[in-house]
Formats: C-alpha cells, sequence, structure tokens
C-alpha cells in the first residue's frame, strides 16, 4: 500500500524525516521512484530533508511511503494513523484517509 501527502517546514532551518510508523504495518518506508532508461525504479530513502520554509511531496510517480505487512485488511474510506518522526520537529502524528486507485487516479488529472 502507498501512502501519499505532502510535508511543510514552516521554520527558518531545515528538519528531516527519520522514521514513519502505524500500527497498521510491519514496516513504513519512505521511497522514490526514478526512471532509468525507460525502466521504473524504486530506492528506499532512509532521510527526506525538508527544506527551511519548503515543503517535499508524497505523490504518485515520485516519493512516497510504502507500507508493508500489513496487520489487518485496509478498506476505501478508513483512516490509518501514521507518526512522522523529525529531526528537529519531533512527532507528528496524521492520519491518511485510504482511497481507491480509480478515485486517486481520478483526484490526480484534475
Amino acid at each position: 500500500m502507498s501512502v501519499y501527502f505532502t510535508v511543510t517546514n514552516s521554520g527558518s532551518s531545515p528538519d528531516t524525516l527519520t522514521a514513519i510508523t502505524t500500527p497498521v504495518a510491519r514496516a513504513a518506508m519512505a521511497h522514490d521512484q526514478v526512471t532509468h532508461g525507460g525502466m521504473a525504479q524504486m530506492t528506499m530513502l532512509p532521510l527526506v530533508i525538508v527544506p527551511a520554509g519548503g515543503s517535499v511531496s508524497f505523490a504518485p510517480g515520485g516519493k512516497h511511503v510504502m507500507l508493508e505487512g500489513l496487520t489487518r485488511a485496509i478498506a476505501p474510506g478508513t483512516v490509518v494513523p501514521l507518526r512522522l518522526r523529525f529531526a528537529r520537529a519531533g512527532t507528528v502524528a496524521i492520519d491518511a484517509r485510504v482511497v481507491s486507485y480509480d478515485r486517486l487516479d481520478a483526484a490526480l488529472r484534475r
């Protein structure tokens, strides 16, 4: 399962996303999708730097969070709690609402 969101840093210093956890999966890892020679490849990102006064988007075709080893079935409409740990800001709790791929695809085309 992939998770998409945007992290915004309104501070005057960069911050670093160092870990992601959720009770609904054994592992939550940041990845980046890059294309080499026409082939899409995923690379794990152990850290994600969020620039001062800037943002980092986790979106289809780029950075995203992979949830592996789901501990229960996740249906559209379900809210998945995530904890994002930052080097400076500490832990930030967010809720991600699960949508079907068709709905996500339609939203991205708007």
